[in-house]
C-alpha cells in the first residue's frame, strides 16, 4: 500500500514530532476508482500554470478536505507517459523544469466567499520529468500543519502531467483561474503562489482528475488527564489541557499542437 510505503519514508521527520509517532496514516485521495492517462497516445493532458484540488474523484466526494487536526507529510504523483517531442512542446510552452508541489488552502465559509481561497501553506518544490510514467512519493522537509475542513491542492507554476482526460462526469476539478479565463488557452500564469493571499477559484472542470494523494496523519487522540493537568498522548507525549483536542478538455489535433479549453494543456501526437 502507498500509506504504508509513505509512512515507512517519513519515519525520519515523524521522530522530529513525537505526538505523531503514534497516529495512523491516512492517505487523501486514495480509495478514488482508479482511471489510467491515455499519454502518449490522445487524449493526452496536463495541469499547467494553475492551482488545483480534485473535488470528487467518482463515488468518493471532498477526496481532499482534512478530515480532523494534523500534519501532511509526504505527497504521491501519478505521471503520465509522454514521448520527447510532447515533453518539448510543453518545455516550450509553459517554461521548465516539468515541477509541482503542495498547497494547503482554506475556502470561504459564506455562500459569497465559497470561491474564495486562502493559501495557507505550500511544500518546497519537486521537479517530476525523471520519473514520468511512475507514481513517486515526495516526503516534505517540513509537515505542514493542517486544520479540520482545509484543502489540499497542488501548484505548478510551469506544468506537470498528473492529470487524465476524458473520464466520467462524475470527476471534477477547480482551477485558481478567473471565471473569463475559464475555456481559453491556458498560456497565462494562475499559480497561486503568495501565502495568506486569497484569490477566486473560478473554473470547475468535469471528466478529468488530478492524479496526486496526500499522506496524512491525525493528531493523536488524549486518552486521560495526569494529576499535573496535562493530557498524556498514545504516543507518550503531553500538553497542557483538561482531556479534549481541539480539513471539459478540447484535445489537440494530430497535425498542430494546441492548448485545451479547460486549465489543463493538451499533448501534440507522439512521434514514434
Amino acid at each position: 500500500m502507498k500509506a504504508v510505503a509513505a509512512a515507512l519514508a517519513v519515519c525520519g521527520s515523524l521522530l522530529l514530532t513525537p505526538a505523531l509517532a503514534s497516529a495512523r496514516v491516512i492517505e487523501l485521495g486514495e480509495r478514488a476508482p482508479q482511471v489510467k492517462s491515455a499519454c502518449p497516445n490522445l487524449p493526452c493532458a496536463v495541469l499547467a500554470a494553475a492551482t488545483g484540488y480534485q473535488g470528487r474523484s467518482d463515488t468518493l466526494a471532498q477526496p481532499f478536505q482534512v478530515p480532523a487536526d494534523g500534519y501532511v507529510v509526504a505527497f504521491t504523483v501519478t505521471l503520465s507517459n509522454l514521448a520527447d517531442n510532447q515533453i518539448q512542446f510543453f518545455n516550450d510552452t509553459y517554461g521548465s523544469p516539468a515541477r509541482v508541489r503542495l498547497a494547503i488552502l482554506r475556502q470561504g465559509r459564506t455562500r459569497k466567499t465559497r470561491r474564495d481561497f486562502r493559501l495557507l501553506a505550500q511544500s518546497e518544490w519537486f521537479n517530476v520529468e525523471q520519473y514520468l510514467g511512475s507514481s513517486p512519493t515526495f516526503v516534505l522537509q517540513k509537515p505542514l500543519r493542517v486544520r479540520k475542513g482545509w484543502i489540499i491542492g497542488i501548484t505548478t507554476d510551469t506544468w506537470v502531467p498528473a492529470f487524465v482526460t476524458g473520464i466520467s462526469g462524475r470527476n471534477w476539478w477547480r482551477a485558481s483561474r478567473a471565471r473569463d479565463k475559464c475555456r481559453q488557452d491556458v498560456f497565462e500564469q494562475a499559480a497561486h503562489l503568495q501565502i495568506n493571499l486569497v484569490r477566486q477559484y473560478m473554473c470547475d472542470y468535469h471528466g478529468d482528475r488530478l492524479m496526486y494523494t496526500a499522506t496524512f496523519v491525525p493528531d493523536p487522540k488524549p486518552t486521560r488527564e495526569t494529576s499535573s493537568g496535562t493530557v498524556t498522548t498514545p504516543g507518550g507525549g503531553s500538553r497542557p489541557g483538561s482531556g479534549g483536542t481541539r480539513s471539459g478538455t478540447r484535445t489537440t489535433p494530430t497535425t498542430q499542437p494546441r492548448t485545451s479549453t479547460s486549465a489543463a494543456a493538451a499533448a501534440p501526437q507522439a512521434q514514434r
